[in-house]
């Protein structure tokens, strides 16, 4: 709630009540920032699936990257990535327990440079 909500989609009919629908990661990204810019917000974030996540790779600044530590049957994954491009500014290890099935980190990197 009080948020702008951007989506992507290659779906020309695609509606997202109350959220703006564009065609391109490019097109999605500069309508997020000019709302950010006059909202006076500092940071625009991505959620995915796997494609948006590709896509937003190349224009990503800060990224909290949760790793969980389970084999599953997932047919969907963040995209690969060169880590040396990032450097860890912080990582926080949750164990398994009543609310989690499984234990996880979720870090956090800035693009170096």
């Amino acid at each position: 709630p009080g948020r702008a909500n951007v989506v992507i989609s290659r779906n020309p009919d695609f509606d997202a009540p109350g959220g703006l629908v564009f065609s391109s990661m490019g097109l999605g990204a500069a309508a997020a920032r000019a709302l950010a810019d006059n909202s006076d917000v500092d940071e625009v974030s991505v959620i995915g699936g796997g494609q948006i996540y590709a896509a937003a790779l190349p224009i990503a600044r800060r990224m909290w990257l949760t790793e969980i530590d389970a084999e599953t049957d997932a047919d969907t994954f963040f995209p690969d990535f060169d880590r040396s491009r990032w450097r860890e500014v912080s990582a926080v290890r949750h164990e398994k327990d009543a609310d989690n099935e499984a234990a996880f980190v979720i870090r956090e990197l800035v693009r170096k440079g």
